[in-house]
Formats: C-alpha cells, structure tokens, sequence
C-alpha cells in the first residue's frame, strides 16, 4: 500500500511539472542581424583596348579666338599593378579649326603618343595623361598642308560599365607649332571628349 501511495505521489508531480512547463510560451530566439560592409567591386584594367571618341573646345591662334571640334580613334594597352595604372597610347584624330576673322577654316590631321597614369578605385579609374603629336594642317578645301607638332597634357576618367566596355571623360591642353607657311605662331586649344573603348 505504502509503495502504491508513494508511486501515484511521484507520477502526479512528474504530471503537474509537465502541465507546468506548457502554460510557458515557447521561446523562439530572433536570428541577429549582421551588417553588411560596402566593398569596391573588383576590376583588372590590365589588358589592350581600342576605341573611338570626339571632342569640342576652344582654340587661340595668334591671339584670335576661335573654336576646335574633331573625332577619330584610339589604342592602348594598360597595366594594372594594384592600387597604381599604367600604360601607352595611340590618337588618331581629325579635327577642324574655325578661328574668328579668317574666311576658311583649318583642317588638323593627327597622329598622338600618349602616356597613362591612372589610380584604380575599382571600375573607377582617374588618370592623367602626357603626350606629343605630328599634325598636318590645311586650309579647308584647298590642297597641301604643312606639318606642325603637339605637346598635350590633360585629365581623364574612365568607367568599366562591363568587363570589356568602357566610357570615358578627358580634358586636354595641346599647344600646336604652326609652321611659318600658315602664318606662324602657336595654337593654343583646349577640348573635353568622350571616349568608348573596347578591352580586352
């Protein structure tokens, strides 16, 4: 009897603690919330590219003003070594010079070497560049020309809007010797282009 009263005692407490521990609400623990950190997506602007681009701007000839705008194409290779870029460049452009009080305007042929120094903040890619042309200039529909040679300098952006296709923004400041057959003197010209190019 006693072993009976001592078996139902233990199995009503064993029940009344498990009753007990349903009328809590379960707790469910809240995942924690983990901060994402904004990364610069990586690019490689290692490699060779071709392009084309146009430009606007204003040229001084002889200290009369006058207007520049011109296309044409390009190719380069660049080398990226980290953090720095570097590379080499070829210009091709045709431009057209309308300066103020002459009756014909000015045609430039060019053919430019530029150098590449750029900082690679990802697909953003700001660089300066240095360089020295050969132009053949000549009066707008008329035969023969003279030569006459560039020295530039300007600033650039560049943007990887894929891994091959790139738009750019540059400004340059090129400085022409004019040969004395076309008056002499220096072209003074400064223009903003922009540039697609295609790496690869």
């Amino acid at each position: 009897m006693l072993r009976t009263s001592i078996a139902a005692l233990t199995f009503a407490m064993i029940g009344g603690v498990a009753w007990a521990g349903n009328l809590s609400e379960p707790i469910i623990a809240e995942p924690l919330a983990v901060p994402v950190v904004p990364t610069t997506i990586p690019f490689d602007w290692t490699g060779f590219y071709v392009g084309g681009q146009a430009a606007v701007g204003s040229v001084e000839a002889n200290g009369i003003d006058g207007d520049v705008e011109g296309y044409g194409v390009h190719a380069g290779y660049l080398r990226d070594l980290g953090s720095f870029v570097i590379g080499g460049e070829m210009e091709y452009m045709l431009s057209t010079y309308s300066v103020s009080g002459n009756s014909a305007d000015l045609d430039a042929d060019s053919l430019r070497l530029k150098a590449i120094a750029g900082y690679d903040l990802g697909q953003v890619m700001p660089y300066a560049t240095v360089g020295v042309g050969q132009t053949d200039l000549s009066v707008s529909g008329q035969r023969g020309s003279v030569d006459a040679d560039e020295t530039l300098i300007g600033l650039g952006v560049a943007y990887a809007m894929t891994d091959n296709l790139r738009l750019s923004a540059e400004y340059l400041a090129i400085e022409t010797e004019v040969d004395t057959a076309l008056g002499g003197g220096t072209f003074d010209s400064e223009t903003f282009g922009l540039r697609i190019s295609y790496g690869f």
